[in-house]
């Protein structure tokens, strides 16, 4: 389909990441009277989950785009709340760890998912089907220059070693509080660069699953 290109599944990954950023440190300054930031990424103010969510809020309403609202609605929570189980699972199992806990919610499954945000998914993606994407699909036919499809592929490379090196540093972290020393310069340099306060400070919601047993 014309409106679902790569550039155009890519630039709204990077805005929904940096608006994901901004929401949620505007919603830490109302609740708690300071601005946290939310990233997930080593460089940059991108939190790469609303990115991905963005995509699929935009992809799921143009392929749904002929079905019913209550059709839409089933889409966008059914898959929105499928990619946040797999995110929490993989960082459970994969380096032990926490970015989100919905423990205290009610109908929720493993502290993972709940019913509250797979509720508030559904209305987020039907609303963006009928207010934002076909502002979008206007804005998809003015990036189409070959001068923005470039800029789209440099930009690209970027942001894939700014993820790479963000997974890597993770890893990282979760073995240095494990125990496991750095295998290699590489390792030790980013050991000094990107130490646990940075990490900390950097990630700033993400807990180690031990924390949760104190």
């Amino acid at each position: 389909m014309d409106s679902i290109t790569y550039p155009a599944l890519f630039w709204l990954f990077m805005l929904g990441s940096i608006l994901g950023t901004l929401i949620e440190g505007s919603f830490c300054l109302i609740r708690h009277g300071r601005w946290e930031t939310h990233t997930v990424a080593l460089w940059g103010p991108f939190c790469i989950i609303y990115g991905i969510g963005a995509v699929i809020l935009y992809v799921g309403a143009v392929l749904c785009e002929s079905m019913p609202i209550s059709g839409q609605f089933a889409v966008f929570a059914t898959a929105t709340t499928m990619v946040e189980y797999i995110s929490g699972l993989l960082l459970r199992h994969g380096i032990h760890m926490k970015a989100w806990d919905y423990s205290g919610c009610a109908l929720n499954l493993q502290g993972l998912i709940c019913i509250k945000m797979t509720v508030t998914w559904g209305v987020l993606g039907v609303l963006f089907a009928k207010y934002c994407v076909p502002y979008i699909k206007i804005a998809i036919k003015m990036i189409s220059s070959a001068l923005v499809q470039v800029i789209t592929y440099i930009s690209s490379i970027l942001m894939a070693l700014n993820l790479f090196l963000t997974m890597f540093c993770i890893v990282r972290w979760s073995r240095r509080h494990r125990g496991y020393p750095p295998r290699n310069r590489v390792e030790k340099y980013f050991d000094i660069k990107y130490d646990d306060e940075w990490m900390k400070h950097r990630f700033c919601e993400w807990q180690f699953l031990d924390a949760y047993s104190n």
